[in-house]
């Protein structure tokens, strides 16, 4: 585990920070070692030592750029001997064979008495986001004397960033913004999070035509896109539409592809753009077919690479030195400014095939297939043996291999697998999932080229083999790691293609995928392993949804190459795949992650009148997209803030009575559309223009058990005066009771805004739960008309929880025993988001054996989010004939003076218990037989709050070959009457030729008169073990294998009394 700790900023030139190191996992095999961190990412040239590399990133002074990284000090761990790391083998690109390859060490280097690497940093560089300067370097954790096979792990390193003015740093500012989205990327990235205080503080400006979406594509195919952007509009995207036409002729560059860029630049800098649509193909043999021409990048042997990021980030050219290679090495821009997407369209029949599938997918799609997900993995490579299903295991299941940790698909989501490692899968399979299971997400590993991917060519690409409509199945998103499957030039090493690639044409016909992540040249796989620039990406690629919440497909792709851009200077593989995985599709299309669910209370004025100029929403949703269009024309849109509010400012005030459309969208949410109807203002018209509260305490909050007063201000947007004006407000909610329901305002003159004589007043139930949404209704009355109104407020409560607790017991063994007196210290959270009056706590027990001598204490007051003990302990006794295993719940009823009360319960137990929480309570774990000890606590599966003992490797991982290993309890007393029960899971492999055998396993021991035996469950282990192949336990031994998910497992100990100990003990 790495924890990057910020120290001190000392000038605006010099920023130190510490960097420390847990030790890492070792995996040794065939006579070499493996060091592996949680989050540092293995790597090497081929024959040279396997070495972690940890990304570091600083957030530099706004306009400086790194001048170099100064080791000041670096503290080791104990040397560790006689070891032989690994060494790094080569990527193979996925469409060649590596047969018995096996990497082989570096005579030079392994025989060299020089540490390895030379330098512990490495790879320094800066790069721009939105006008922020961040420095970017890898540190490796460890030093190599290859010669004396001796390793020193650091513990701790500091070092002193220094950084100076530099012009190309003073050129990005030009792209400075700040707004929650772009610091939210930033804190992410970063590890000196606190420097982002120092840049200015401004919102995006409010020009006169600001945009959310350039669309470029030709004059021919514009008018094709009406409908797209006519939809894009009317969920608030404001979209703008250049021709290259209009482009080449209008922006200055050396090429069109750099004008194409000057214009993106131009939208960024002076129309606030965040996407952009590349609207039409790039075929590099047919000269009418490059509609919007890619930018080719020189990688390794690869000197035209078909990359959108040259639209995408927009610092620099991509080409300082001015040769004919784009994207060097130190040419990258690693961050992006804009999302970009490529609609790879050649004609207006596949344009409307896209946006009908586009329209469809966000608007309404097929609910049942939201939550399913496939696996594709081919065979990649005979000897070493390499499976594409256990590259895709790692990213349907979350893994933490190979040095970086990756979240899996969420658990609501039910993943099918196609994997040859399985059984010989064929394209048939994958149509029947697309047209009768339904799917929503697809991942595949394979054998590619551009016409061929998931073992199918093109012109398998019908709506004959695949007939999901939308309506009767959903359309899929997919990513594929096959090679040149995006080749959207056509070319192949082989030379040019007449037809288009796969990626774009099953994102263009009217069935198959809406869109998809693919590349436009060869991905890469390790022969043996998935240790592969191409598996980074794509596994990145599905943490971001799953593990980092990030939505839209555009920005999704883009967190994959930016989470560890130190990568793409210190790997070639890396940078040319970040570079080549592109994305077909539109960049702001949500991808759903979960069943739709509704708006709820929704509040909005049905009724505006002429004149007005904003109109405010509350969505109830943070980050949705409200829009507002009448006409057909987007009069404004806006994204809702944390409270789920939004203001809409209209360019212009409303001029005619008419019909408004409103639409709101969010993430896994229904569309909400409604209407809204602009009335004419020559008579009176009344709306609210604001409402304060008054509460109890002062704080602006409406809380549990206050009574709170409304002083509603009445703004009269007519021409005439609204006379003799009262107001009713009404609410269902069962929550509050309304004590002053009526208030006053007289006459109310034009343009003009008066509170009432009287405030509202209503008390909140002591019982409200917290963020409760109290709704009221407000009907306006004059004397010649009425008006009526919603609004919500918010209500706030504690959340009392007990959250830890502390036992004192007579004989201090840390057991609950028979005969024993106990004191309970409790501590107490606040989980809501209001403070507590004075808590009151009564403990009592209805348990036979149990009784409370002390039982009553409190807390003054409890503040939101936090916690604290009870002012008194509890006084608890055990009757001495309480059986010496035996559970009890104490009941902690809480009150205040209010009326509140709340019922909490601790479960307690004589005898020994353990959740599994922490690594005390004096377990321990050891190696058998001279196997492999993997025990550890862990927090990738548990049943319990977050963690479990597992014996395997980090994460998700499996475990190694060679393994024995025990995991023991601490000493415990037992009677004829005691029983032993936990959860267990296991995943161990049992024998498919020899139903009911096995060749990994576990089994329990107890320690009893001196020595260890094994003890059986009730109904039996469900295995015997095999006895060949130098199994870890005697053939026909019974054993725990197999597939166990969280099943309970009991052990009856009437056979045993006094004192024992147990042992789990698993062995491969």
């Amino acid at each position: 585990l790495m924890i990057a700790m910020l120290i001190s900023l000392l000038s605006a030139e010099v920023i130190t920070q510490i960097y420390e190191f847990e030790k890492p996992q070792m995996k040794s095999e065939n006579g070499y070692t493996e060091f592996i961190y949680e989050n540092a990412v293995n790597y090497g040239k081929e024959g040279f030592p396997l070495l972690p590399h940890f990304g570091a990133e600083i957030l530099l002074p706004q306009g400086e750029a790194a001048l170099s990284v100064e080791i000041v000090k670096v503290e080791y761990y104990s040397d560790l001997e006689n070891i032989t790391i690994k060494p790094a083998s080569r990527q193979f690109p996925l469409y060649q064979k590596a047969e018995n390859y096996q990497s082989k060490p570096n005579a030079i280097i392994y025989n060299s008495e020089t540490d390895y690497p030379e330098n512990i940093i490495e790879n320094l560089s800066t790069n721009f986001l939105a006008g922020h300067s961040i420095a970017s370097f890898a540190i490796c954790p460890l030093r190599y004397n290859p010669k004396r096979k001796i390793v020193k792990l650091i513990k701790a390193i500091t070092v002193k960033v220094h950084s100076e003015y530099s012009e190309k740093a003073a050129n990005s500012e030009r792209f400075y913004r700040s707004s929650q989205k772009i610091n939210n990327r930033i804190l992410r990235i970063v590890d000196n999070t606190q420097m982002l205080v120092s840049y200015p503080n401004t919102v995006d400006s409010e020009r006169d035509e600001d945009y959310d979406i350039l669309l470029v594509t030709n004059n021919d195919l514009l008018p094709a896109f009406a409908d797209y952007i006519e939809f894009k509009e009317s969920t608030g995207y404001r979209t703008i539409a250049e021709t290259t036409e209009n482009i080449y002729a209008n922006y200055a560059g050396q090429d069109n592809q750099e004008k194409i860029r000057n214009c993106i630049i131009d939208y960024y800098t002076n129309h606030g753009i965040k996407y952009v649509i590349l609207g039409g193909d790039s075929d590099g043999n047919d000269v009418s077919q490059v509609i919007v021409p890619h930018r080719g990048f020189r990688v390794l042997d690869e000197n035209n690479l078909p990359s959108d990021m040259y639209y995408s980030n927009l610092d620099g050219n991509w080409n300082d030195d001015g040769d004919n290679n784009w994207g060097e090495a130190a040419e990258i821009d690693a961050y992006a400014e804009v999302y970009v997407g490529r609609i790879c369209v050649d004609s207006q029949q596949e344009i409307f095939n896209f946006t009908n599938k586009l329209l469809m997918y966000q608007n309404s799609p097929v609910v049942a297939d939201i939550e399913k997900g496939l696996m594709l993995g081919e065979l990649l490579n005979n000897n070493p043996l390499t499976y594409g299903g256990d590259y895709k295991d790692e990213i349907a299941e979350g893994s933490s291999n190979n040095g970086y940790t990756t979240a899996g698909f969420a658990d609501n989501f039910s993943v099918s697998t196609l994997y040859d490692r399985d059984h010989n899968w064929s394209k048939t399979e994958v149509f029947a999932h697309f047209n009768n299971t339904g799917l929503n997400l697809l991942n595949h590993l394979g054998h590619s080229s551009p016409t061929y991917n998931m073992k199918m060519n093109n012109f398998d690409l019908t709506t004959t083999n695949f007939t999901n409509d939308g309506v009767t199945r959903g359309f899929v998103i997919g990513y594929s790691q096959g090679c040149y499957n995006g080749s959207f030039d056509n070319w192949h090493f082989d030379g040019y293609y007449t037809v288009d690639c796969f990626a774009e044409k099953i994102t263009t016909i009217a069935t198959g995928e809406v869109a998809c992540v693919a590349n436009s040249r060869y991905g890469w796989y390790e022969p043996g392993g998935t240790n592969s620039s191409s598996q980074y990406y794509d596994r990145l690629f599905f943490d971001g949804i799953f593990g980092q919440n990030i939505f839209r497909i555009g920005e999704v792709n883009t967190y994959s190459k930016e989470a560890d851009v130190s990568l793409m200077l210190g790997s070639d593989y890396m940078r040319w795949t970040a570079y080549e995985t592109n994305l077909f599709g539109d960049p702001t299309l949500d991808i759903w992650t979960a069943q739709p669910t509704d708006f709820e209370n929704v509040v909005y004025q049905p009724q505006i009148p002429v004149g007005v100029d904003n109109i405010e929403i509350d969505a109830g949703v943070e980050d949705a997209r409200i829009a507002v269009v009448m006409n057909g024309e987007l009069l404004g849109s806006v994204v809702t803030d944390e409270n789920g509010i939004g203001i809409i400012q209209f360019e212009e005030e409303i001029t005619e009575s008419g019909q408004l459309t409103l639409s709101i969208i969010a993430h896994n949410k229904n569309r909400f559309l409604q209407e809204i109807q602009v009335v004419e203002t020559e008579s009176p018209f009344l709306a609210v223009d604001n409402i304060i509260i008054e509460d109890e305490n002062g704080n602006g909050n409406a809380e549990y058990a206050e009574t709170v007063n409304l002083a509603i201000a009445l703004h009269n947007f007519g021409m005439q005066t609204a006379e003799n004006v009262s107001a009713v407000i009404s609410s269902e909610n069962s929550y509050i009771t309304i004590i002053q329901n009526t208030a006053n305002y007289g006459n109310i003159f034009p343009d003009s805004v008066l509170s009432g004589n009287e405030q509202f007043a209503f008390q909140i139930s002591p019982f409200c739960p917290d963020n409760e949404i109290l709704l009221f209704h407000l009907n306006i009355v004059s004397e010649s008309d009425s008006w009526e109104y919603d609004f919500p407020i918010t209500a706030h409560s504690p959340v009392l929880q007990i959250d830890d607790y502390e036992i004192a017991d007579e004989n201090e063994n840390g057991y609950l025993e028979a005969g024993e007196n106990f004191d309970l210290n409790i501590r107490l959270a606040n989980n809501g988001s209001a403070d507590s009056h004075i808590i009151l706590a009564q403990l009592y027990c209805d348990d036979e054996f149990i009784s409370v001598s002390e039982g009553t204490s409190q807390i003054i007051q409890l503040q939101a989010n936090n916690s604290a003990f009870f002012e008194n302990q509890f006084s608890v006794s055990i009757s001495a004939e309480c059986p010496s295993v035996h559970g009890f719940l104490l009941n902690l009823l809480l009150t205040d003076e209010d009326g509140y009360y709340n019922l909490q319960q601790l479960a307690l137990s004589t005898g020994f218990s353990d959740d599994m929480e922490n690594s005390g309570n004096g377990w321990q774990h050891y190696s058998l037989d001279n196997g492999t000890d993997q025990w550890h606590l862990s927090d990738a599966r548990y049943h319990s709050e977050t963690h479990s003992w597992k014996v395997g490797g980090t994460g998700t991982d499996d475990y190694n070959n060679g393994v024995k290993c025990a995991l023991e309890t601490p000493e415990m007393e037992v009677t004829d009457n005691t029983y032993l029960s936990f959860y267990h899971w296991m995943h161990a492999e049992a024998s498919s030729n020899y139903p009911g055998y096995c060749y990994d396993g576990g089994l329990v021991e107890i320690y009893y008169n001196e020595e260890w035996q094994q003890i059986f469950p009730v109904g039996g282990y469900p295995y015997l073990t095999r006895g060949d192949n130098n199994p870890p336990f005697a053939g026909e031994t019974q054993v725990y294998s197999g597939s166990i998910v969280w099943q309970p497992a009991y052990f009856d100990l009437s056979d045993f009394t006094g004192t024992v100990k147990f042992r789990f003990v698993f062995g491969t």
